[in-house]
């Protein structure tokens, strides 16, 4: 049942030629009768409003009196803010704008009431409203246009005040915003290229201001091959060049919500410029009426916009989310092994951190036993975890969940290449072979190592001072591997999605840092140098820009690993991480702790849940970082489908690639090209 029923036309039409009043309830009638419902509102058939057309045809009581109407409501509306308001993005804050739009859309805001903007409001308040009325054809809406004897814009032109002056008017408040924002320092810093020539924002300015006044007095018709106005179509061309070099540049300078926001923003109102100055002139023999009608079926789609959450936080992280993974994809490249000396050396960088792993899970068996708060508990198990990854990667050891994360944007740049789908397809699964193996071989290397390290450890200290440090916990680390018993699985998950966030933090950190140019910085810092030496700061800059992405990300995955249980029990929820190098490393201690005497199928059963939540680390952080990267970079997620079936076919023909190298390396029919030498490509919105 719908909330408002519609009324009938013939009733709807009546009330408003006997009405004498602006209240816009009337004409909010007539609107949610003609709004179509469901699939019908992306249908040119419209029923509804071809009735309207042919009442108002027979009828000329009903003709004339909405025609009335319609000029009473209209009548000494501002059009100006209709123009330069609706769905552009107000100042550079992201999360401002982003509670401005949640909390319009919850309590909508509402315009002044001497205002074209107010009406809209009123009566287009449906998001999918500028939808049904450009799908409505246009030869109906100009006969609508005619019936009630609207004039186009250029009879209006000759008026002292009127629309064709408010949409001038409006053009230049958009551009003193787009000259305002795009003399910021942040802005031209972006674009080098351009610091020898005259800012085209202000030749845009400049040029559109002497093209008003020309309008302003002149009673002649614009026309499309009119100089001045094809100009101002080149210049605003230069400037869209200037604006695509500044995102394109942002590998090079880094990137931050702010700029990105103020990138947007003169983007948007760039377009909006365009798109109402496209509506002025006419053509020789072009109805003029046709113009006006498509100009304002823009106001309204304009309009039915504006709140756009989804799309506003999209366009608004975008491009940041881009640089985190194109920083990420150059870190996650060596991961992915192609011969069998790389797949060796993987196994024993693996090996190596699962010695230290072994480590840490007894270091966390004695912190577990320090009485100290929940918060200590979590700082203590916190740092554990962040200067264990620290020595992990600082050592040149590997983590092998840590590789999804780093890999799955050199993934991404392959669905990228400008080749047939089957070619584009059958490289991507190639390169997953890779990577799955390689995944697959640290997997083996961290288990293979952090087993035997953490038992002999805790049977030397048994055997050294007649201790067993792993007795009083030995059930409860057995138990946290059983998934059947446990929720392990749903906290290996948890732990994937930490993998994830550490690898976006990695990619911002690097982002930030050339942002920043906190290695220039650093470099030609003058304490640094008068302390250090000009070669010794120099060398300090760069082990930083090297190492700020990995320390950074494991510091944080540190964090978030050990605090997660304490988070929990605060919390009141079952929270809790399992990862398969820890849960190698905690069978080991639970067997010793209980002295073996455990039984065999009990053991088998732990085993395999080893392997359960390192697939399901895996599944987790490589299928969000495979996500995100594919929508950073404008890959539609329909395209996972294809390649998963791409995946299983090459899995079916061969299975031996996804565990162990061929015998020599295997080239892939198109090029991968390297992260850093990835295009950023802003798509169209509008």
């Amino acid at each position: 049942m719908a909330l408002f029923k519609k009324k009938k036309l013939k009733n709807i039409l009546e009330a408003i030629s006997r009405y004498n009043g602006d209240d816009l309830r009337a004409l909010a009638d007539l609107v949610n009768y003609l709004r179509p419902r469901g699939k019908a509102i992306h249908s040119d058939d419209n029923q509804e409003f071809e009735e309207l057309i042919l009442r108002l045809k027979s009828n000329e009581k009903h003709r004339e009196g909405l025609r009335k109407y319609i000029n009473r409501i209209l009548s000494n509306k501002k059009l100006r803010r209709s123009i330069t308001e609706p769905g552009i993005i107000t100042g550079n804050s992201f999360f401002s704008e982003l509670w401005k739009r949640l909390s319009y859309k919850i309590l909508p805001y509402q315009p002044d009431e001497q205002t074209v903007d107010f009406v809209l409001t009123n009566i287009f308040y449906r998001k999918t409203d500028g939808i049904w009325v450009k799908n409505v054809p246009a030869d109906q809406v100009l006969d609508l246009f005619d019936l009630l004897s609207f004039e186009p814009l250029k009879n209006d032109k000759s008026k002292e005040s009127g629309i064709f002056k408010d949409v001038l008017y409006a053009c230049d408040v958009l551009m003193q915003r787009v000259v305002g924002l795009s003399i910021e320092d942040e802005i031209p810093d972006r674009t080098p290229e351009y610091a020898n020539f005259e800012s085209p924002f202000l030749a845009l300015e400049k040029d559109l201001r002497s093209f008003i006044e020309r309008e302003l007095n002149s009673n002649e018709i614009l026309r499309p091959d009119n100089i001045e106005y094809k100009h101002l179509l080149v210049l605003i061309e230069q400037c869209d060049e200037f604006v695509e070099k500044a995102f394109k540049n942002s590998g090079k300078y880094g990137i931050t919500l702010k700029i990105n926001q103020s990138l947007l923003v003169i983007r948007q109102q760039l377009e909006r410029v365009k798109t109402v100055l496209s509506f002025l002139p006419v053509g020789k023999d072009e109805n003029p009426g046709l113009k006006t009608v498509e100009f304002i079926r823009e106001l309204i789609y304009f309009n039915c916009g504006k709140n756009r959450v989804r799309r506003f936080i999209t366009d608004s992280t975008r491009l940041l989310a881009f640089e985190v993974t194109q920083q990420t994809g150059k870190s996650g490249e060596h991961y992915i092994t192609s011969s069998k000396e790389e797949y060796r050396h993987m196994f024993k960088s693996a090996a190596g951190g699962g010695a230290v792993v072994g480590l840490m899970c007894l270091i966390k068996t004695y912190l577990g036993m320090a009485e100290v708060s929940l918060f200590g508990k979590g700082f203590l198990y916190s740092m554990n975890y962040a200067l264990g990854f620290i020595a992990i990667y600082l050592l040149h050891f590997t983590l092998a969940t840590k590789q999804p994360a780093m890999t799955a944007a050199a993934l991404a740049v392959a669905l990228k290449t400008n080749v047939k789908e089957k070619v584009k397809y059958d490289a991507f699964s190639k390169l997953f072979a890779r990577l799955f193996r390689s995944q697959f071989i640290a997997f083996v290397g961290n288990v293979a190592l952090a087993f035997p390290v953490a038992l002999i450890i805790v049977a030397t200290i048994d055997l050294t001072f007649g201790v067993n440090s792993a007795a009083h916990k030995s059930e409860k680390l057995l138990k946290e591997i059983d998934i059947f018993a446990t929720p392990a699985l749903f906290h290996a998950s948890i732990a994937g999605v930490f993998l994830f966030l550490s690898g976006l933090i990695a990619g911002q950190a690097a982002n930030r840092s050339i942002h920043h140019k906190f290695p220039t910085r650093i470099k030609n810092h003058p304490a640094l140098k008068l302390a250090l030496g000009r070669n010794a700061a120099t060398k300090l800059s760069e082990l930083y820009k090297k190492h700020i992405g990995g320390l950074a990300g494991n510091f944080w995955f540190g964090i978030f690993m050990g605090s997660t249980a304490s988070v929990g029990v605060f919390l009141g929820l079952p929270l809790d991480i399992r990862h398969i190098t820890f849960a190698a490393g905690n069978l080991a201690l639970g067997l010793y702790g209980e002295l073996f005497s455990v039984n065999i199928f009990y053991v088998f059963w732990l085993i395999l849940g080893v392997g359960f939540i390192g697939l399901m680390n895996f599944i987790v952080s490589f299928g969000l970082s495979l996500i995100l990267a594919m929508k950073s970079r404008g890959i539609k997620l329909t395209e996972l489908i294809k390649i998963s079936k791409a995946i299983l076919l090459r899995f079916k023909d061969n299975r031996k690639d996804f565990f162990i190298p061929p015998e020599e390396t295997e080239e892939l029919n198109i090029e991968i090209l390297h992260p850093e030498n990835e295009k950023y490509e802003e798509k169209d919105n509008h």
